[in-house]
């Protein structure tokens, strides 16, 4: 394990990264991106313009741009983490190695989504079979809604078994996520009806939620990079 104060450095066919410096950059990236996102928002409804494709490509409700790129990037890096605590605790005969696997899947997929939107798929046909709209307009927050409930309760041993810390920020960033993915979701949904997606009320919901999303994340990685940094497994890339 690399010691958070220490440098990087270089071994033979590795480069052992600290969880500290990488615990910097994710406490800076939220702030960095909604600040790329303001800057898209001013032109798109401001007098300032940078052009309307270089603003989509920063705007946070936007498809296929820069911030989907690195929100699925972090989501892909909670997946890895994830599995090397999995595989740490199958060599130690952990009694919830299959639960820390099963998390893993669970932010792989969350990845694919947020590259295809996979969730859009069934949103419009829920919506219609079961007449809904306004707070539900976006209708798959009723499966997202559910998954939460279910996956929640059947971790609830998982979360008591884990440090009070560990459990802590576990629970602070999927606060964080749940609360921007779920509940300002359906906020955005009324203002979506209301006014469409060029509404100013729509856009700060909009905003919210990403922000909720994307630093849900990143808190769970700190977490992750803690417990493995707690549990010898710290964090290194091999080259070979």
């Amino acid at each position: 394990a690399t010691p958070s104060g220490q440098d990087a450095r270089v071994a033979t066919g590795s480069l052992e990264i600290p969880a500290a410096r990488i615990a910097r950059f994710l406490a800076v990236l939220p702030a960095t991106l909604l600040l790329l996102h303001l800057l898209a928002v001013a032109s798109m409804f401001g007098d300032w313009q940078v052009g309307s494709r270089t603003s989509q490509k920063l705007y946070l409700d936007a498809e296929n741009n820069l911030p989907t790129a690195i929100s699925a990037g972090l989501l892909l890096m909670a997946s890895l983490l994830l599995a090397g605590v999995a595989r740490i605790e199958r060599h130690g005969g952990g009694a919830f190695r299959r639960h820390w696997l099963i998390l893993s899947l669970v932010f792989l997929g969350l990845m694919l989504d947020e590259v295809a939107s996979l969730h859009e798929l069934f949103s419009d046909r829920l919506r219609d079979a079961l007449g809904l709209g306004g707070w539900l307009f976006f209708s798959w927050v009723l499966v997202g809604g559910a998954f939460v409930l279910v996956f929640g309760l059947s971790y609830l041993r998982f979360l008591a078994h884990l440090p009070a810390s560990t459990r802590g920020r576990f629970l602070l960033a999927g606060a964080l996520f749940v609360s921007g993915a779920l509940l300002i979701e359906m906020l955005g949904a009324r203002a979506f009806v209301a006014g469409g997606d060029q509404a100013a009320s729509y856009v700060a919901i909009a905003t919210l939620e990403e922000m909720l999303e994307i630093s849900g994340v990143c808190v769970f990685i700190v977490a992750l990079l803690r417990h493995l940094a707690a549990m010898g497994g710290g964090l290194r890339l091999d080259f070979k």
